[in-house]
This record gives structure tokens, sequence and C-alpha cells, in this order.
């Protein structure tokens, strides 16, 4: 066991040490659009991604690029919540669970408790729908 330990420590001491020594790789973007968890920021697709400070672009003058900027902002903030909502749905697939296993044996129970993970996954499924569309307008959108 201790010839193991031994030979862990040494990998991992000569891993850590190598990737310590490699160069970085050079970027051709920034990454502008950090996540958090999952959740887009609200100005997904709308900074300048050859600029370090990540400025948001400006729309031009005439209405229909304002417009595409506000639809995008717009698409962003409903993608939070919509992910929210998948995040809730899950939450309450888990309780739903939990009651099912805690029912003992109550009929009435294990109905309530099959009508709560029913009702979760309908909602994951439309959450998921929903962020599926909001996606694929926003990239039609640019």
């Amino acid at each position: 066991m201790r010839k193991v330990l031994n030979k862990l420590v040494v990998f991992f001491g000569i891993v850590g040490v190598v990737s310590l020594l490699l160069s970085p790789v050079a970027m051709g973007k920034y990454n502008c659009d950090k996540y958090f968890l999952t959740f887009p920021p609200w100005y997904r697709g709308l900074t300048d991604d050859s600029k370090a400070e990540c400025p948001i672009k400006t729309p031009a003058r005439d209405a229909a690029s304002l417009q595409g900027f506000v639809i995008r902002i717009i698409l962003n903030v409903i993608d939070i919540l919509m992910q929210l909502v998948a995040y809730a749905s899950t939450a309450f697939f888990i309780v739903g669970g939990f009651r099912y296993l805690t029912s003992t044996g109550m009929p009435e129970a294990m109905k309530a408790a099959g009508k709560t993970i029913l009702n979760a996954i309908v909602g994951l499924i439309i959450a998921h729908l929903a962020i599926t569309i909001v996606n694929l307008i926003g990239a039609s959108i640019g």
C-alpha cells in the first residue's frame, strides 16, 4: 500500500511540475460571455470579443439594430428565468421522490407524491423547450 501511495505522490508531483512549465496557448478571442453555473450573462452576444475589457457594442442609430439589441437582452433574461424554472422543477422532482419514499404505504400520500413528480417532469420539459427556443431565436438574430 505504501508503494502505491508513493507512486501516486510522484506521479501527481510530476504532472504538477509539467503543467506549470507548459506555455500558455495564444488566445484568438477573449471569453466575454462567462457563465455562472449554467446561467448566461444578460449581455451575452452583445460584447466585443476582440478587446480584453469586453465592452458592450452600442447599437447603430437605426431602429432595426436597436430592436435587435433590446431583443437580445430580453432573450438572455428569459433564458436565465427558464433555467431557474428548470432548477426549481428538479428540486420539486427530488421533493416528490422523497415524499413518495416516505409515504409509508398511504395511498393518498403516494398519489400526491406521484402528482408532484409528474408536475415537476412537465415543468422541466417546458423549461428545456423554452430554453431551446430562446437559444434558437438568439442564434438567428446573430
